[in-house]
């Protein structure tokens, strides 16, 4: 960024140029935004004005055309006259040098059909922003060109701005906090003593496993000699959750949950035989169970092609693979071909590890109506796309409610607020049975396990 030498005084209504970073913006009327700009060569910021049309940026001033990119930090080259009677710069064209490290920012430009006119912007050719983005998940994506544009090395985890707590939302949860007491019984805890089933009541999650399956960070990678990684990535890899290298990510997080539930499944008298493993992407969890348990088979359903691929040559691996059968499809998708077949080869079990938002909650909907035990353990509580069909829970609140709860549970950087909410809307999930003697939730337990493993670590387990 340099000082350009072919600026003029505004006085003097001729051409100028001038390229410096955004450190203030402001909104000066309906018909223009002013924007202050920080050269490297000056000391005082420079002032220029941005016309409006309809209320809006004029986009048409703007290059790469079409979207707003005049965020804090951002670096722009603004062209245009000094000529009015105020002596204002008025900008003519206005474009993007260097992007800010900002995360709307980067998710609306990649969300852009023309995303790769960007890549400049990002200190990246076209060919290397068009391989991140298809190579890799929105939130890795945008951790990698953060790190690009702000030159902060990948171990250095990019701060992101805190989520912000609602007043209406918090109001909510104490509601909803309060209602669930008022039908619990005195101790509040997870009871099958077979009572009158209620709507729903607060219960307190247990930790089943505490006993048998502690949290102690490997100090050396697992000594497995296949490791389930991405096209052959190296464990030196930032894994797509953005502080870690694949291989801490396989050590102290994936393969750990594995562990937990191949040991929560081995307490279940008489075992599985054959389960469902509802949204099992590339197989971790899978053949974890079929290496642990002998007797057992799994049905990995998942509609990504090429994780299903993945799982099928993982098991092929690990030498599982004639216990473990692969489909693509959606779990909708089974349902159908699975009631339409008969059940010829009728599973007895499912399973589901961080199945995304209502697939969980169909996944429990499916081990309800056919009177099947289950381990499912929640995740991306937010999500809804599965409509029309509607988790049982949501039908013990209102819709606002639903929807406070969930926008509670994501946020990660208050998590005391998270906890409360995932024993809410878990205690609901809970109180949601009817069926097969689960009325109100008997029969159904509320279990965690280490929250260093997952933050979302809770488990409904039904025996």
């Amino acid at each position: 960024m340099a000082c350009l030498a072919n600026s003029a005084e505004p006085s003097s209504g001729v051409h100028f140029a001038v390229e410096g970073t955004i450190v203030r913006k402001r909104k000066v009327g309906p018909s223009c935004t002013r924007l202050a700009l920080q050269e490297d060569c000056k000391s005082v910021t420079t002032t220029v004005f941005i016309p409006r049309r309809n209320c809006e940026i004029d986009l048409a001033l703007l290059s790469p055309a079409g979207f707003n990119f005049l965020y804090l930090g951002c670096v722009v080259r603004c062209e245009g006259t000094g000529s009015d009677e105020d002596g204002h710069r008025n900008v003519t064209r206005c474009t993007l040098i260097k992007s800010a490290g900002n995360v709307k920012l980067i998710k609306d430009v990649l969300s852009l059909d023309n995303y790769l006119s960007f890549a400049p912007s990002f200190d990246m050719t076209g060919d290397e922003l068009r391989a991140l983005k298809e190579g890799s998940k929105e939130k890795a994506a945008v951790h990698s060109i953060i790190e690009r544009v702000t030159g902060k090395s990948a171990k250095v985890p990019v701060k992101y701005r805190p989520a912000r707590v609602r007043r209406r939302d918090m109001e909510i949860l104490e509601r909803m906090e309060a209602r669930g007491a008022n039908s619990s019984s005195s101790s509040g805890e997870c009871s099958d003593d077979g009572g009158t089933p209620r709507p729903w009541s607060m219960c307190v999650p247990c930790h089943q496993l505490s006993d048998v399956l502690t949290f102690e960070p490997r100090q050396q990678p697992s000594s497995e000699p296949i490791r389930n990684l991405p096209d052959g990535l190296p464990e030196q890899t930032i894994s797509n959750h953005g502080k870690l290298t694949r291989g801490e990510y396989l050590d102290g997080k994936k393969d750990r949950q594995a562990e937990w539930f191949v040991a929560r499944l081995k307490r279940f008298d008489p075992p599985p035989r054959r389960i469902v493993d509802v949204g099992g992407g590339r197989g971790d969890l899978a053949v974890a169970v079929a290496s642990s348990l002998p007797s057992v088979e799994v049905v990995v359903v998942d509609c990504n092609g090429s994780s299903v691929e993945a799982g099928r040559d993982y098991a092929r691996i690990r030498g599982v693979a004639d216990r473990i059968e692969f489909l693509t499809m959606t779990f909708g998708e089974y349902l159908a071909l699975y009631n339409s077949a008969g059940n010829p080869r009728g599973v007895d079990f499912v399973m589901a590890l961080h199945a995304c938002g209502d697939l969980s909650d169909q996944a429990l909907s499916f081990a309800e109506d056919n009177k099947l035990r289950f381990v499912v353990c929640p995740c991306c509580y937010c999500k809804r796309y599965l409509r029309p069909f509607r988790p049982a829970w949501r039908g013990l609140c209102g819709e606002d409610e639903a929807d406070a709860l969930t926008r509670l549970v994501e946020l990660d950087d208050h998590r005391d607020v998270s906890i409360r909410a995932m024993t809410v809307v878990n205690s609901m999930r809970k109180g949601a049975f009817r069926q097969g003697g689960r009325g109100g939730g008997n029969g159904v337990k509320l279990e965690v396990f280490d929250g260093r493993m997952s933050r979302r670590n809770f488990v409904l387990v039904g025996e």
